[in-house]
């Protein structure tokens, strides 16, 4: 099954296209770290729904911010919605995360209060979606559960 996932720098999204070409499903980005949200989101929400695609949220996930406060911006940005795909926390170096470099115990601890609340939130393991550098240096120590 294909899937892709957007944000506001996708621009205007033409949701029926994306449809007829296949894809399935698409996570669509919501939030970014304590206080920013994707000026895209609702409409690409309501959107991706009109053009019978399943759908799911994701959050960017920032370094050197509470889990905490990230976990209220996405809840805040993301109705429950009971058919949506799990919630996503997107993990990687880019953007913001390419310069902060907090020690693997503090990052880990950080995004354990963001997943539990998301979880408790929504009732769904959320999904984690990064790559390989992350995963190695930042994630091959949290425990099964958390991922």
């Amino acid at each position: 099954m294909r899937g892709i996932d957007v944000s506001n720098h996708q621009g205007n999204i033409d949701w029926k296209a994306v449809q007829r070409s296949g894809i399935r499903f698409a996570y669509i980005k919501a939030s970014e770290g304590a206080d920013f949200k994707d000026q895209s989101f609702s409409r690409n929400w309501t959107q991706c729904g009109g053009a019978r695609l399943v759908r799911g949220a994701y959050h960017f996930y920032t370094f050197g911010t509470s889990g905490k406060l990230q976990a209220a911006n996405f809840i805040d940005s993301v109705p429950i919605y009971p058919a949506a795909l799990p919630p996503a926390i997107d993990l990687e170096f880019s953007g913001y995360n390419d310069k902060q470099r907090p020690s693997p115990k503090e990052s880990q601890r950080e995004l354990a209060v963001f997943w539990d609340a998301i979880f408790a939130h929504y009732r769904k393991t959320p999904v984690v979606y990064t790559t390989a550098d992350f995963q190695k240096k930042y994630l091959a120590q949290m425990p099964r559960e958390r991922l």
